[in-house]
């Protein structure tokens, strides 16, 4: 096997947990994962509990990168180490919360995520054993192989480890599987496991081995799987109806390795770990050489997380983004904003290019979706109000990043879709005649007759207002937009309410002008080019009216009277001004630019990203909680800390002081703790579930500052690799 184990030394919890029930504690909560590339994945922690119901070591894509179904949920593995058997993973029953007894529990030495999952377990006398877990890159059809390989000095005593399949047929957001009856057939070196389903449809599994084992036939059913991570979200914490079909029994003499293999459709090659653990560093390292990035095991792990974001979508045959692990799908906001860092950053322009074509096929007046929904040939949802505007900014890093590799005839498609996006939001509240009559310097830049055209799917009220700026009537439109639903009325409350004229919408939208001013010159359309830069003025002008007293920007101007909403919500100092100072062009100049950084800096940076809230504000909640969804919804954007507004922070900071070596440095201080917290390093955030090789979504805002939401999150990843990628010549990584 040609790839040597990068070991990951800063993971210090992986310390003899035995004797330190701490360390043990960490080992219980941190997550791990691998992907396929289609949506399919494998985690659990690295302890071996499944703490969620989203975890399974082959969580299977039906209709790529959706519909995804837990088929191997996990395997017990045991060892007999002097004539005692101990257990490689753990298990957490619901009456026994605590999982397996710790005298069963094998020590666990190292583990690391490069190239994939790789445990090294510590079986005394200078012996021990490897785990692998990968998942091959594989569109439809998903596999998982792992590996055991026994290392011990010549001459020692073989050891026998015994595995243990649990499979099962559900949903990875839980519920019941509605199986049937479980049954199996086995060979040699393989087996198929059937799930009759009670319409009668069968779905098998597929397992092979690598070498001849004795099979021990169980056929058994297990119940009261409990999940600590969804107790604590007030979601479903037990599951029962979990199959077990057989036992494999194996002995391994020092340097033999014995490969497993789970998949969902005929398995007709060999199976061997060494092989798919080559080919999946292969891979890596190809795309490392790719981004020119320089190599550090921090910066690889960066780069592979980045990496498992990147799907494909089958109703489009083309690229996606998946906004997190393990429950968010594809989302338009979160892939415009993640876009730039995932494929520019790491020089990726064909899937940069693939993913903004998937997208745009699916404008509907003028907007991008919010989110693609479960069922892979369901309608996708139209309430974003920002998807679109960052549209144009990730179209105008493509073209800048991509320099002469650009495709300009894809460019000049994707203008010519990002005009349309103009016309609608330009006339989605006002005709070009009320325009003109409302604000004379609207003449010569709408269009005569133009009427009123919808945006989106046309009820929210969105669209230009005689100043240029965009406002909107549903406050549910913009990032913040946690609601809590109301059944009677049949509609939405949201927490975080952002109806009228939002503060980032509208830099993002100043910004959009300026692009399509660029592009309209480079395609030789001197008119278009002219109107875009007046409009843009006069947007330019309007945006003066956010300056607050208080320092920086309003969050929101001239919002909608409402008295189910606060009064003084637009004044309040939240985190959206930073993009009007983040962007390629700004509507302010460098003494305000100055201002809002310092603003943000000074009342919402910590070291995982933005508050979200400042401290003070009617409604600050600085800890996002365990409970039901409404309990932590209700403060998802009222203080909680987003780690990717790390990277517009940082664009801002060197926008408004310069880009200097003395600034760069800064910058690479503002995310040194959040590539300390993909790395292990931080006991909080191990204590919490964070996720080894990955950037949670969202933090508390004080105290540890413990990790929360998704243990991977596609926009912080992209963000601090993206911003990473500025600072990197005066930046060092472990």
């Amino acid at each position: 096997m040609k790839t040597l184990l990068n070991t990951f030394k800063p993971i210090y919890f992986t310390a003899n947990y035995q004797s330190n029930p701490v360390k043990r504690k960490n080992l219980e909560k941190m997550e791990w994962l691998e992907t396929s590339g289609d949506g399919s994945y494998a985690s659990a922690t690295v302890d071996g509990i499944n703490s969620r119901v989203y975890h399974g070591l082959l969580n299977a894509s039906k209709n790529a990168p959706v519909e995804r179904n837990v088929i191997l949920q996990r395997v017990d593995d045991v060892i007999d180490v002097n004539g005692k058997e101990k257990r490689l993973s753990n298990v957490c029953y619901g009456g026994l919360k605590e999982g397996a007894p710790k005298d069963e529990l094998v020590k666990i030495n190292d583990f690391t995520t490069l190239p994939v999952p790789t445990w090294e377990y510590d079986l005394g006398e200078n012996k021990s054993l490897k785990k692998q877990l990968v998942m091959p890159e594989k569109i439809g059809n998903p596999e998982v192989v792992m590996g055991y390989t026994y290392n011990a000095p010549e001459g020692s005593e073989p050891i026998t480890i015994k595995l243990r399949p649990f499979v099962n047929n559900r949903s990875i957001h839980g519920g019941n599987n509605g199986v049937k009856e479980w049954y199996y057939s086995r060979g040699p070196k393989g087996a198929v496991v059937n799930a009759k389903r009670w319409d009668n449809s069968v779905e098998p599994t597929y397992l092979a081995w690598s070498k001849p084992v004795q099979i021990n036939d169980k056929g058994q059913y297990y119940n009261d799987f409990f999940y600590q991570r969804e107790a604590d979200r007030g979601l479903q914490s037990k599951e029962d109806g979990v199959y077990q079909p057989i036992e494999m029994e194996v002995t391994l003499k020092p340097g033999e390795t014995f490969s497993f293999m789970a998949a969902t459709s005929p398995i007709n090659k060999e199976v061997s770990i060494e092989k798919e653990v080559d080919k999946k560093s292969d891979r890596l390292e190809g795309l490392y050489k790719q981004s020119g990035l320089p190599r550090s095991q921090t910066i690889d792990n960066l780069q592979r997380a980045a990496d498992q974001f990147i799907v494909h979508r089958n109703s489009i045959n083309g690229k996606t983004i998946m906004a997190g692990y393990h429950w968010f799908n594809d989302w338009g906001r979160d892939t415009m904003i993640a876009l730039p860092g995932l494929t520019l950053t790491t020089k990726r322009f064909d899937d940069a290019k693939s993913i903004l074509t998937t997208f745009s096929k699916y404008t509907h007046n003028g907007m991008l979706p919010n989110n693609f929904p479960e069922g892979a040939n369901d309608r996708p949802g139209y309430n974003t109000l920002d998807a679109s505007m960052y549209w144009f900014n990730a179209l105008d890093m493509y073209t800048k990043e991509a320099g002469d590799k650009a495709d300009m005839n894809f460019v000049k498609e994707q203008y010519t879709a990002l005009k349309d996006v103009v016309k609608h939001h330009m006339y989605g509240r006002m005709s070009a005649e009320e325009l003109e009559k409302s604000n004379p310097l609207m003449k010569g830049i709408v269009s005569e007759g133009q009427g009123k055209l919808p945006v989106g799917d046309g009820h929210s009220g969105i669209g230009m207002d005689k100043d240029g700026l965009i406002t909107a009537d549903d406050g549910q439109l913009t990032w913040m937009d946690s609601a809590k639903w109301d059944p009677w009325a049949k509609k939405s409350h949201p927490y975080t309410p952002r109806d009228g004229k939002a503060v980032e919408i509208n830099a993002l939208w100043y910004n959009g002008l300026r692009v399509m001013a660029e592009l309209a010159e480079k395609f030789e359309e001197p008119e278009n080019a002219k109107k875009f830069t007046e409009l843009a003025d006069i947007v330019k002008g309007s945006m003066q009216k956010f300056k607050s007293p208080r320092g920086g920007l309003y969050d929101l101007i001239d919002t909608p009277n409402n008295p189910e909403y606060r009064a003084n919500r637009g004044q309040q100092i939240r985190p959206n001004q930073i993009l009007a100072a983040s962007l390629p062009h700004s509507a302010f100049d460098k003494e305000t630019q100055k201002d809002i950084v310092k603003t943000v800096k000074d009342k919402l940076l910590t070291p995982y990203g933005l508050k979200s809230l400042a401290e003070g504000e009617d409604g600050y909640a600085p800890y996002y909680p365990n409970g039901n969804g409404d309990t932590r919804d209700a403060v998802y954007h009222q203080g909680t800390v987003w780690s990717w507004q790390i990277g517009p922070f940082c664009d801002a900071y060197l926008n408004a002081y310069g880009n200097t070596k003395e600034t760069r440095k800064d910058v690479a201080g503002f995310i040194t703790p959040l590539l300390d917290h993909m790395s292990g390093k931080v006991p909080a955030h191990a204590d919490s579930g964070a996720c080894v090789g990955g950037i949670a979504e969202i933090f508390d805002a004080t105290g540890d500052q413990h990790s929360k939401g998704t243990v991977n999150q596609a926009w912080s990843v992209a963000e601090v690799l993206r911003t990473y990628a500025k600072v990197q010549d005066v930046a060092e990584f472990e």
